[in-house]
């Protein structure tokens, strides 16, 4: 089934994990992909998804190459690499941001 022949699809945080699984599975139902994350690759663009003009950049050139985009798939993100309580502010700051500003802009 090709539920998303046709369709433009960016997928952020799709270098690995859930991201890299949803970007394989909207290709093979048809999809063009646009993976995204922190550190570009043969199929990855590079995007750090707490920066706004690196979005606008990215959604320009996706538009650019495509017309339009149909899908977003908001995967990137991150969960710190400590338990919150023992979190210090700038790694607070940069879940959060990864997490919440990313998903917003």
């Amino acid at each position: 089934m090709n539920r998303f022949e046709g369709m433009v699809a960016i997928v952020t945080g799709a270098a690995s994990g859930i991201g890299q699984a949803t970007a394989d599975r909207l290709t093979r139902e048809g999809a063009v992909v646009i993976g995204t994350d922190l550190t570009a690759s043969a199929t990855i663009r590079e995007l750090d998804v707490t920066d706004e003009a690196a979005w606008i950049r990215t959604i320009e050139q996706v538009r650019a190459e495509h017309d339009r985009v149909d899908v977003l798939v908001n995967n990137a993100g991150t969960g710190g690499s400590q338990w919150y309580h023992e979190l210090d502010v700038e790694e607070w700051d940069r879940v959060i941001n990864v997490n919440q500003r990313g998903t917003y802009l």
